[in-house]
């Protein structure tokens, strides 16, 4: 076979390879077709991309870290290595989270906290530009993709680039915030044979596995320094295995309205405290 170039690699070799590597890793063709066209500008760039996503997929790669972005509802997000891909689950959440919001009277205060890529929180300002969003992350590179996702899809959200649980986020936040909701990482270790290969060995630990030695920290944390039964609405994901611990956070921190919501795959999933009076 001749050496590829240009001029002879045909607009059908490059179909029959995105038929190929859609087959095979369950990539939608749509995506394949728009993602290389933008990466890459010649047929000869878009097969050696091809090759170099098929390769890579192949040994469990994060498809959105290949392409440098992710699709969370109707925002296109930047995405990089270091940075937690954010999941279907979670549009669910942030669907329920804006059907609360919608209902307040006043202005609500809305804090993302482990807020990742931003996908919550930006999603949240976009359906509802009328409430105060704030995101709370302390990882450095997720910071700097939270900046650029809100710049890039002009949406304007307060950032702070540090833990929750520190002075700055607490001095803003504490008495202001009246909507709080989180996706902290709260898969147990003992489920980690349950979790997908690719996340175990590409996806920041610290952004989806509980810390061992106290699973439910960051709930603990949450509850007792933000929520406050009379007036803050508290969201969260969690999981089967510890929806009913939360639940009990919850009631001992004063929350008489507590639900839990199963996802779309019928698991428990989101956790959800309402205070005793709103301004709805």
């Amino acid at each position: 076979m001749s050496a590829l170039t240009t001029h002879n690699l045909l607009d059908s070799d490059i179909q029959q390879l995105i038929n190929e590597i859609s087959r095979k890793h369950n990539i939608p063709e749509k995506w394949l077709t728009e993602d290389i066209q933008e990466l890459a500008s010649d047929s000869l760039s878009q097969w050696f991309l091809l090759r170099k996503i098929d390769d890579a997929l192949a040994i469990g790669y994060p498809y959105a870290y290949l392409v440098g972005k992710v699709q969370f509802l109707d925002l296109t997000l930047r995405i990089k290595e270091g940075v937690f891909i954010p999941r279907p689950e979670t549009e669910q959440l942030v669907e329920l989270a804006i059907q609360k919001i919608k209902q307040y009277k006043d202005v609500p205060v809305v804090a993302d906290f482990c807020a990742g890529s931003g996908a919550i929180g930006l999603a949240i300002k976009k359906h509802v530009p009328e409430s105060d969003v704030w995101l709370v992350e302390r990882n450095p590179t997720a910071c700097l993709i939270i900046k650029e996702n809100a710049r890039r899809l002009n949406i304007k959200v307060n950032l702070i680039c540090e833990s929750c649980f520190y002075n700055k986020a607490k001095s803003l936040l504490k008495h202001n915030v009246t909507f709080v909701i989180s996706n902290p990482p709260y898969v147990l270790p003992k489920e980690l044979n349950q979790v997908d290969r690719s996340v175990i060995q590409y996806e920041p630990k610290e952004a989806w596995l509980a810390p061992p030695s106290d699973p439910l920290y960051y709930y603990r944390e949450i509850i007792s320094q933000y929520g406050n039964p009379q007036k803050v609405l508290l969201l969260f994901e969690g999981s089967p295995a510890i929806y009913e611990d939360v639940l009990r956070l919850l009631n001992e921190a004063g929350y008489e309205r507590t639900s839990v919501i199963k996802d779309f795959s019928g698991k428990e999933r989101f956790i959800l405290g309402e205070p005793s009076s709103t301004d709805e």
